[in-house]
Parts: C-alpha cells; sequence; structure tokens
C-alpha cells in the first residue's frame, strides 16, 4: 500500500473514532482491520493487484444548501458546535471529519441529531458513466 492509501486509510478511521465518545478507538480499529481484510481478499480472489481507485476513503457527503441552525439542535448543542460552523454543509464535514469527537457539550444526542438531519438531506449525486 503507498503512503497515499496509509493516509486516506488512517484519516477514514481517525473519523470513526471521532464520531463515537464511547469506545471509538476500537470502533476505528475494528473498522480499518475489516477493510483491510477486505481488500486483502478481492486482491487474492481476483488475483489483480491493489487498485486505490477502487477505495474512497473520508469522501463527506453533500447535503442540502442551508445555513447550520437548519439542522435542528437545541441551543445548548448548537453553542457547543465550534466557530466556523455556518452551514449545514460546515457541520456535515467536521462531523464526519472526526473534529467533533473531543468537543465539550457535543455528546451522543448531539451527534445522533446530527447524522439523523445529513441522512435525511443527503444529495444524491448522479454517478459518472464508465
Amino acid at each position: 500500500m503507498g503512503f497515499t492509501c496509509a493516509k486516506g486509510l488512517l484519516q477514514w478511521g481517525l473519523s470513526i473514532a471521532g464520531r463515537h465518545r464511547k469506545g471509538g478507538y476500537k470502533k476505528a480499529v475494528g473498522a480499518v482491520a475489516r477493510r483491510l481484510a477486505v481488500a486483502l481478499w478481492h486482491v487474492h480472489r481476483l488475483a489483480k493487484p491493489f487498485d486505490l481507485s477502487l477505495y474512497h476513503f473520508g469522501k463527506n457527503p453533500r447535503v442540502k444548501d442551508a445555513p447550520a441552525s437548519a439542522i435542528g439542535l437545541k441551543p445548548a448543542q448548537a453553542e457547543a458546535l465550534p466557530k466556523g460552523l455556518h452551514t449545514a454543509q460546515d457541520v456535515c464535514n467536521a462531523y464526519f471529519g472526526g473534529q467533533l469527537g473531543g468537543v465539550r457539550g457535543v455528546g451522543e444526542a448531539t451527534m445522533r441529531a446530527m447524522h439523523e438531519w445529513a441522512k435525511r438531506n443527503l444529495l444524491i449525486e448522479p454517478r459518472e458513466p464508465h
């Protein structure tokens, strides 16, 4: 595996750990180990070299354009978010990037509310033809 892949895998694992306040490290280790095992299994099964372009690490989903207040967090939850998160996409990027896991005042309820909002407001991007 090249450095680019290892860096992408590291960032992906850190984002998982950052989204879970309790047991995030163990969840991230398990997820990274599983992804590596599946990749190795496919390489062996298909007898083809590893192709990094088939793996997409750390891509943040795109959500509808809205102010951060549209997520519907309680005032105390919204105040706990780091400054500079003005749009819902900013909050979504911080959540999926793992930057909110250690923030004081952002607990499981806040994380769950952000995740549910992101799922409901996901923009489906058209796939590129092959």
